[in-house]
C-alpha cells in the first residue's frame, strides 16, 4: 500500500507542473498507473 501511496503523491506533484504533465512520457506513465489502480480496486472488490 505504501507503494501505491507514493505513486499517488508523485502523480499529484507532477500535475502541478504543466511542462511535465503535458509530456508524452508522463501521459504514458499515467495511463499505466491508472490501469494498475483500476485492476487493484477490482481485485480488492472481488471483481
Amino acid at each position: 500500500m505504501i507503494y501505491g501511496s507514493t505513486l499517488s503523491q508523485l502523480r499529484g506533484l507532477a500535475m502541478r507542473y504543466p511542462q511535465l504533465r503535458d509530456s508524452e512520457v508522463f501521459r504514458e506513465w499515467e495511463t499505466e498507473y491508472l490501469k494498475t489502480q483500476i485492476a487493484e480496486e477490482g481485485r480488492e472488490n472481488g471483481v
